[in-house]
């Protein structure tokens, strides 16, 4: 952590939609440890669960790892899904200056289910200080995570979706 004034200036990484693919899972937090050294934080905007064939193993590396969380869709789903639909549009690999006199919603992307016919897994760093954003696409071993899903009892079609 830095200060600038009596600001505390971080650089949080913040990632969603894992999905149960601890491969994708793991292959972020290795990317964000050997490539992003000045994090200070990795927050998770949920959807740990869901489609993937390995729930409870994500769960505990996200609580083994520190990471701080927010239920997700499929979090509430369990207990409050309502029917509606979300709105999403695509955010591209890279920089992004945010304007400071704006609020801003950001989708992070999905480390673990995509939808975005970008299999790679996704996630972002926010500098509290610049207001940069940067959108990082990570490759992992999607044979590997697909591998997971028949033994575990999962759809075949949640597997081909890593595709």
């Amino acid at each position: 952590m830095r200060f600038s004034g009596n600001f505390q200036v971080m650089q949080i990484a913040v990632l969603s939609d894992i999905h149960a693919n601890l491969e994708a899972f793991r292959r972020v937090l290795e990317d964000i440890d050997s490539r992003c050294p000045g994090v200070d934080e990795i927050i998770s905007l949920g959807d740990t669960i869901g489609y993937g064939p390995e729930p409870e193993a994500c769960m505990a590396l996200l609580r083994k790892s520190g990471i701080v969380s927010v239920q997700g869709n499929h979090e509430l789903g369990r207990i409050s899904w309502d029917g509606r639909c979300a709105i999403r549009h695509a955010l591209e690999q890279g920089q992004h200056l945010l304007g400071r006199s704006k609020r801003h919603i950001i989708n992070t992307a999905a480390v673990g289910q995509l939808r975005d016919g970008d299999n790679r897994a996704k996630y972002v760093l926010w500098d509290t200080e610049t207001w940069a954003l940067t959108v990082r696409f990570v490759a992992y071993d999607i044979q590997a995570a697909m591998a997971g899903f028949k033994p575990a009892g999962m759809p075949g079609q949640y597997a081909r979706r890593l595709l």
